[in-house]
């Protein structure tokens, strides 16, 4: 067997690396006796932009790591969150699921509601005060539902808030607002000054943000209704939410409602593109090409391929999973390259997926339990 283990992690459970290197031991234990061991080297640490981001790019590009002391996480608490860096290429990669991630939310409080992208914003601005010419962002994972709002609130965007519910209220009960802003906040945004935000960036660094999905920023396929469930809202909270996101919208200076990748994580990139001109590249392709994985899958020279079998997975196997995420992906590596793919994963829901057996794709997974065990 040469197989190649990619696996993305498994949320509120195992990081990518943990799940490969389970995953090698249980094949390397399954094998006879006097067979040789399948290599750590068959193991991917992959991200496609949410946990483990920093961690998939830390041999490729020789990150180092840098803590920030006092961060606010997504519920306002103050936590330490860290960040990596190349110093001699002047690039910084943040990770927002290090500072506004649902893993840093106990499962009884996610509520998308009370929860901020702020801590992002802080990590965004030490590595910009630190002279980085290139950020680099993780989308995925988030906790929040905020349009992003929050991290650009503490990179110096500044806001009018109405003083009711309702963006439609009198200026004359509208108060500027220096209080970090939450998802229940957007639809009081009735003004918004990005000037100092403008002036401080000026061309000082690009950002990029790499993410799994292509969901635009608001509507039926948008950041709330897509996500913000698995957030912890309910259908009348998701109401509110994209009521605050379209609010959001028609003051950003760029419209971004439709743009694909707007949605990721909350809609973390969308005021980032409108305001700065960030732009948004495909999380697993840029991970995958740093890695060597074409390199790893290609044929040798009597045309035969250098793996035989790829096993990949995600905590929940569903139509999600095909939009650009790490199964995904390796489905398409599978199909090209005529390779089996064994999926693992938590949960299935086969039923919104078009696979055919042509596509020689397996799910294990624990049918009495519908989830996965070692």
């Amino acid at each position: 067997m040469k197989p190649i283990i990619v696996f993305d992690s498994f949320k509120d459970c195992m990081g990518s690396n943990e799940l490969g290197m389970t995953v090698l031991d249980a094949l390397n234990k399954s094998m006879m006796t006097n067979s040789t061991p399948i290599s750590i080297d068959s193991v991917l640490t992959i991200s496609d932009g949410g946990e483990g981001f920093i961690d998939s790019l830390e041999r490729p590009l020789q990150l180092q790591r840098k803590k920030v002391d006092v961060v606010h996480g997504p519920l306002g608490n103050t936590i330490t969150a860290e960040y990596g860096f190349n110093q001699s290429t002047g690039l910084a990669i943040i990770e927002m699921a290090k500072a506004s991630g649902i893993e840093l939310v106990p499962p009884c409080q996610r509520n998308p509601l009370n929860t901020t992208t702020y801590g992002t914003g802080q990590l965004i601005l030490d590595a910009l005060s630190s002279g980085y010419k290139r950020i680099l962002i993780g989308a995925g994972g988030s906790a929040t539902s905020d349009g992003g709002i929050g991290a650009l609130q503490a990179l110096g965007m500044k806001f009018t808030l109405s003083s009711s519910s309702s963006s439609s209220s009198s200026s004359s009960s509208a108060q500027p607002s220096t209080d970090i802003v939450y998802g229940r906040d957007l639809e009081r945004i009735i003004s918004i000054d990005y000037t100092d935000i403008q002036n401080r960036w000026n061309g000082q660094a690009s950002i990029e943000f790499c993410t799994d999905v292509t969901n635009p920023f608001v509507g039926p396929r948008g950041a709330v209704y897509t996500f913000a469930g698995q957030k912890g809202a309910t259908e009348e909270i998701k109401v509110t939410l994209e009521n605050g996101m379209k609010q959001l919208a028609r003051l950003l200076p760029v419209d971004i409602s439709n743009t694909a990748g707007a949605g990721a994580a909350g809609g973390l990139p969308g005021g980032f593109v409108s305001i700065l001109k960030a732009t948004i590249l495909k999380g697993i392709d840029y991970v995958c090409q740093l890695n060597g994985l074409d390199e790893k899958l290609k044929k040798d020279n009597n045309n035969n391929n250098s793996v035989d079998i790829i096993f990949t997975g995600e905590g929940s196997f569903d139509n999600s999973s095909m939009d650009g995420k790490t199964v995904s992906k390796m489905i398409s590596y599978g199909k090209h390259l005529n390779i089996p793919v064994v999926i693992i994963c938590g949960r299935k829901d086969l039923k919104s997926l078009s696979i055919t057996e042509n596509e020689m794709v397996e799910v294990a997974k624990d049918k009495e339990e519908d989830r996965f065990d070692e």
